[in-house]
C-alpha cells in the first residue's frame, strides 16, 4: 500500500478559529481588509512536524484537500460549516482563499527545500471542481460555463499551474477590489507549487448565462435537467 498523505481537511483546531482573536483561514489586517496569514506561522510548523516524522515513509504529500469546499462553502452558503461573523459571501471565501494559497506555497517552499532531496517524494494539492457544459451554443452560455469552471477549479488552480502566480484575469475583472493581491514574493512562491495536479470531480450540470451574478458572481445558472442523478441529492 502506497499513502498519499493529506495534511489539512476540513479539521481546524479551535485555538486556531476562536473570534475575535484568532480567525484561522478568515485572518485579515484590521486597518485595510487584507488577509494577513494569522494561521500560517502554526501550519508551517505543523507541516514541518509531518514532514520530519512521517516523510520517511510517505513519498506523496498534499497540502490541502478542496480549498474550495472549506473557504466558499464555509463562508456562508450553508454547505459547511462555518461562523456567522465570517459569512460574508461577497468578501470572506476570498480572504480564507487567499490564506489557504499562500499556505499552500510556504509549505510546499519548505518541503523543497527541507526534505524533497533527502526523502524523494512529491507535494502538490487537490482542487475539486463540478464540470460545467453550456447549456447551449449560444456564446453567453458558453462563457458563463466557462467562467463557473474558473471561479471554482481556476480560482485556487491558476495562482500554482498558471503562468503569473495569480488569480485567473475574469476573476480579476468581476470581483475588482474584492479579490486580494498577492505580492511579488508570494507569486513566485505560488507559481509551479505543485508536483502534480490532484482534482476530485463530482458533478456535472449545464450552465446558462444569467442576469444575475449569483454567490460566485460567475453570472451562470447551473441546472441538471436530463442527467441521471445518484442517491445524494446533489449528485448529478
Amino acid at each position: 500500500i502506497e499513502p498519499y498523505v493529506t495534511l489539512y481537511h476540513w479539521d481546524l483546531p479551535q485555538a486556531l478559529l476562536d473570534p475575535p482573536n484568532q480567525l484561522g483561514w478568515w485572518s485579515r489586517d484590521q486597518a485595510t481588509g487584507q488577509p494577513n496569514g494569522q494561521i500560517l506561522p502554526e501550519f508551517l510548523a505543523y507541516a514541518d512536524a509531518c514532514f520530519k516524522e512521517f516523510g520517511d515513509r510517505i513519498k506523496f504529500w498534499f497540502t490541502f484537500n478542496e480549498a474550495w469546499t472549506f473557504t466558499f462553502l464555509a463562508s456562508g452558503f450553508g454547505k459547511a460549516p462555518g461562523l456567522p461573523q465570517l459569512s460574508n459571501m461577497s468578501r470572506d471565501p476570498y480572504i480564507a482563499g487567499h490564506n489557504v494559497l499562500n499556505a499552500h506555497a510556504q509549505a510546499v517552499d519548505l518541503y523543497r527545500r527541507k526534505y524533497q532531496k533527502i526523502q524523494g517524494g512529491k507535494i502538490g494539492i487537490t482542487n475539486n471542481c463540478d464540470w460545467r457544459e453550456p447549456k447551449s451554443t449560444d456564446p453567453d452560455d458558453i462563457a458563463a460555463a466557462e467562467r463557473a469552471v474558473e471561479f471554482t477549479l481556476g480560482w485556487f488552480a491558476d495562482p500554482i499551474f498558471g503562468d503569473s502566480g495569480d488569480y485567473p484575469p475574469a476573476m480579476r475583472r468581476l470581483y475588482g477590489e474584492r479579490l486580494p493581491t498577492f505580492t511579488d514574493k508570494e507569486r513566485r512562491l505560488l507559481k509551479g507549487s505543485s508536483d502534480y495536479f490532484g482534482l476530485n470531480h463530482y458533478a456535472t450540470g449545464w450552465a446558462a448565462h444569467a442576469k444575475e451574478p449569483g454567490a460566485d458572481t460567475a453570472y451562470a445558472k447551473v441546472t441538471e435537467a436530463g442527467l441521471p442523478q445518484a442517491t445524494s441529492q446533489w449528485l448529478f
